[in-house]
């Protein structure tokens, strides 16, 4: 099953490798970067091991929605704009997560929040594919108010 996994990682990677070798204009380069830099965060030596178990099953979908990004964004001007709205989104979640996983590391070690916040961090994955790539669909329904709720809660408890 692992060696399985692993072959669709890796295959989900050389497509998102041959998308930005295929897609790579100065007019869209900081969707590449930034497809590039999330791909490179979840794929990468030892991903095996360090990605959440609530992740990695599904980290070639999580590339596979990289390389659609980068695809999308080839198309124009109307797919750069909309990929930027999107990218705030992103951004905003990927912000309030952060500033949660800062709060509750000042705190005292808790097992039930730590898993909520696990939780929370495998839904923004699912809101990039969400955002960046709906035809992969996502695993679960997840949006950007529902995760940042969920945040303030945690945040709050």
């Amino acid at each position: 099953a692992v060696l399985t996994r692993v072959t669709k990682d890796v295959s989900a990677y050389a497509e998102f490798q041959d998308a930005l070798t295929n897609h790579s204009q100065d007019t869209y380069r900081y969707v590449t970067r930034a497809a590039k830099t999330h791909a490179q965060s979840i794929f990468r030596n030892g991903y095996l091991g360090e990605n959440s178990l609530l992740i990695a099953p599904h980290v070639a979908r999580y590339i596979l929605a990289d390389a659609r990004r980068v695809e999308r964004a080839a198309r124009g001007s109307k797919e750069l704009a909309r990929d930027s709205a999107n990218a705030k989104i992103m951004k905003e979640v990927e912000d309030a997560i952060t500033r949660v996983k800062e709060r509750l590391e000042a705190r005292p070690l808790s097992v039930t929040h730590a898993l909520e916040l696990e939780s929370i961090e495998a839904a923004a994955q699912e809101l990039r594919v969400s955002l960046f790539a709906q035809d992969l669909g996502t695993y679960g329904r997840v949006s950007a108010p529902r995760l940042l709720r969920r945040l303030d809660t945690l945040e709050n408890l």
